[in-house]
């Protein structure tokens, strides 16, 4: 029996800012936020698979993470993606290399706008990437996410992609 899956996907900054100029106060509320409640399906702004891990590389590994085919569900189930919709990406608080994401083999571009890119996750600090039309997967040729730990020390990540099976 496939599972059934229902996302919701948020990202906001809020800050406010406060001052005591003569005379007075004054105070300043702002928001930048995005939320979304995806249904289970294969069309924008729905998804039907999930993969979410904690993940621990030692001093300068490397990993490919393949998103068609290799990875299980947290129900045991196989997930083989045809298109990403979203990745979050946290790198621990207590890591002191840097990670970085992209530059497989048979890489899956996603975000990247060529083979070969990557980008650098600081300790502590996070990415997430969101399309509602999704990134499409190729198995085999164009499906590995490469996560790399910088040399010096282990550390540690948790990753979420969210995806469709077509």
């Amino acid at each position: 029996m496939a599972s059934t899956l229902k996302t919701r996907l948020s990202a906001s900054i809020n800050i406010v800012q406060s001052a005591a100029p003569d005379g007075g106060a004054a105070r300043v509320e702002q928001t930048v936020e995005k939320v979304l409640e995806m249904l289970n399906g294969t069309t924008n702004d729905k998804a039907d698979l999930a993969f979410i891990d904690t993940r621990t590389l030692s001093s300068g590994a490397s990993e490919d993470l393949d998103l068609a085919g290799a990875l299980a569900n947290a129900l045991g189930e196989t997930i083989t993606a045809a298109e990403i919709v979203a990745v979050l990406f946290v790198s621990a608080t207590g890591n002191t290399t840097n990670l970085i994401i992209g530059g497989a083999t048979a890489e899956a571009q996603l975000w990247f706008t060529a083979a070969g890119d990557k980008e650098t996750v600081k300790p502590g600090g996070l990415s997430m990437h969101f399309a509602p039309a999704g990134w499409a997967i190729t198995a085999t040729s164009a499906d590995d996410l490469k996560v790399e730990n910088a040399a010096g020390a282990a550390a540690t990540y948790s990753i979420a992609v969210i995806a469709r099976s077509a």
